[in-house]
């Protein structure tokens, strides 16, 4: 089965209560070790009651694993709103004439604008 349905079932049963069941179905996600060339698998250690001890630490657990799993398929952004996380980088061009015109820009993204090699 694959790698997302998985998830999406272990998020299911996170959500109605079920940590136990959820975490069962994170770590056949996170330890098979039968890598091939094509699909090659990280063999992490499984995750315990301990490292998940909420509902809220378990969600997590599967959107990080959701991130893992499903690196530049384009759904983290549609993952990150259904459970209701802000975006931890926002990364946006801007150029120097903006901040210096706009009052709005955010002062950290202006730092972040380097200026141009003459």
């Amino acid at each position: 089965m694959p790698d997302e349905i998985l998830l999406i079932q272990a998020e299911v049963y996170a959500r109605q209560g079920d940590s136990a069941q959820a975490l069962t179905l994170v770590n056949q996600v996170r330890t098979p070790c039968a890598s091939t060339l094509n699909e090659p698998v990280a063999c992490l250690a499984a995750l315990t009651a301990a490292d998940v001890p909420t509902p809220q630490a378990m969600l997590d657990a599967i959107l990080r694993e959701r991130e893992y799993e499903l690196y530049l398929q384009g759904v983290h952004w549609s993952d990150l709103r259904r459970f209701g996380k802000r975006v931890k980088y926002n990364f946006m061009m801007i150029s120097s004439a903006e901040c210096g015109n706009n009052p709005n820009a955010p002062a950290e993204l202006c730092l972040a604008v380097t200026a141009p090699n003459p």
